[in-house]
């Protein structure tokens, strides 16, 4: 039930409460209500009033209340600690080193394994988590609500083991869970799929701090998410610069292990139609392309833009799609047709639209032109990514890779036309980005006005 027919269910059900005091059904539904639209006080003054007529007749309402009688029995202070809440199978290698880094931060850690055979139980334990153990049942929500079902304190940071979180990033959640925290907002951290440390990798937003409350819980199989959740509850996301690094990228022949298995889960769960969303189709798409099945990937890139326009959500799915499309195409050879694509998708945008071009779409299309021999309107597209930076996104982007790989395009492009100096000087600035020095559209203005004077 959505938000505005909540709202509109609310008064009838009061005037129902009051009329037929002793009718608990109606009182639960009320309490139910209320606990959709955040107003947990109102919902246990509801179910108190009930069940001191007698609620052995409706268990659930007593269950209901036990439930929240245990939340509201937290002092002030509990109601500031932070759940760090887990899932976990054979990750001794990572475990470790996540755990160190973000257990100054949290105030319990909670860990569920699904089935470890190497130490992981072992090094968990020795961090002082609570460790549950479970039977994999192919549901990566399932097992997250696990965790949180166990926990005791108000607020939950959920992590993955190849995570590690900056202690800076640790101090300023601290601070805003004491500051600006209520039941009625969540924190989105900066999650950066780094193996430097943070100085080059792909970013994108992602809600990772939430209020521990029995109606937010994590769906969907596979890419688990708890934003429907929030959104059904009136929270407010609120997205931060606050980093957290991912560090499970490092492996190619684990990320091929893990793309077959979310193929598999992905497709499971379309064919089973278990709430397919246009995530669930695009994140297909994206595990076909890295396993190299690019006409398959086209064909679940396309379902997920019809999905998305359908339900008139998931904006930026259907925005990126037209250039994942054509990445897919030039990867199979057909260059003009995935900058025939490119050039509609662009010819059709508004200038606000424009203005919001994923960074991608600007090195695809360059890409493409440099395939087609075309490198002077290349070099006009790698131009665009040099002032890129890292923003609030849904969708990964690694700003700095696309910075070196064009300087590397623009480092050649002017060597092969008689501008050795500036060539090298732009392979250098690339070169520099992996050791942590900026480099951007300012920094290109100086160097074509030293070697090139007005004449670009």
């Amino acid at each position: 039930m959505d938000d505005d027919r909540i709202s509109d269910a609310i008064p009838v059900l009061e005037k129902g409460v009051e009329r037929y005091p002793s009718v608990l059904e109606l009182s639960y539904d009320l309490g139910t209500c209320y606990l959709k639209v955040n107003q947990s006080q109102k919902a246990r003054a509801v179910w108190e009033k009930a069940a001191a007529l007698g609620s052995q007749s409706l268990p659930v309402l007593g269950e209901a209340l036990e439930k929240l009688r245990r939340q509201d029995s937290l002092s002030e202070d509990h109601k500031k600690e932070i759940s760090l809440c887990m899932i976990v199978k054979d990750e001794e290698r990572n475990l470790a080193d996540c755990l160190s880094s973000v257990q100054p931060f949290v105030d319990e850690m909670i860990i569920v394994d699904t089935g470890s055979e190497d130490d992981t139980i072992r090094i968990a334990a020795e961090f002082g988590a609570r460790v549950y153990q479970i039977p994999w049942e192919k549901d990566f929500s399932r097992a997250r609500n696990a965790s949180i079902e166990k926990a005791k304190g108000s607020w939950i940071l959920w992590l993955d083991a190849d995570d590690r979180l900056p202690a800076s990033s640790g101090e300023h959640i601290r601070q805003w869970v004491q500051t600006d925290g209520n039941e009625s907002r969540a924190l989105g951290l900066l999650v950066k799929n780094s193996n430097d440390g943070g100085h080059t990798g792909s970013v994108f937003n992602q809600i990772r701090l939430f209020p521990n409350h029995p109606t937010l819980r994590f769906r969907y199989p596979i890419h688990e998410q708890i934003l429907p959740a929030l959104e059904e509850a009136g929270i407010e996301a609120y997205y931060s610069d606050y980093q957290l690094i991912h560090t499970g990228y490092a492996n190619e022949e684990a990320m091929r292990e893990k793309q077959i298995r979310n193929r598999e889960l992905l497709q499971h769960q379309i064919e089973t139609n278990a709430h397919p969303t246009p995530v669930t189709y695009y994140t297909l798409a994206n595990a076909c392309f890295d396993l190299g099945d690019f006409t398959q990937a086209i064909v679940r890139y396309q379902e997920a833009f019809s999905l998305a326009q359908e339900r008139n959500n998931n904006e930026h799915i259907a925005s990126i799609v037209p250039t994942k499309v054509a990445l897919c195409l030039a990867q199979l050879g057909r260059y003009q047709e995935g900058l025939d694509l490119l050039r509609i998708y662009f010819d059709s945008s508004t200038s606000v639209q424009r203005e919001k071009v994923h960074p991608e779409t600007y090195l695809v299309q360059a890409q493409i032109l440099e395939a087609l021999g075309n490198n002077h309107s290349a070099r006009t597209s790698y131009e665009q990514l040099i002032d890129q930076t890292e923003e609030q996104t849904f969708i990964p982007v690694d700003t700095q890779l696309l910075k070196i790989k064009a300087l590397q395009f623009l480092g050649h492009y002017w060597n092969h036309s008689g501008e050795e100096r500036l060539g090298v000087d732009l392979l250098h600035a690339g070169l520099q980005i992996k050791n942590g020095v900026d480099f951007n559209q300012k920094d290109l203005n100086r160097l074509y006005g030293q070697y090139l004077g007005g004449s670009y």
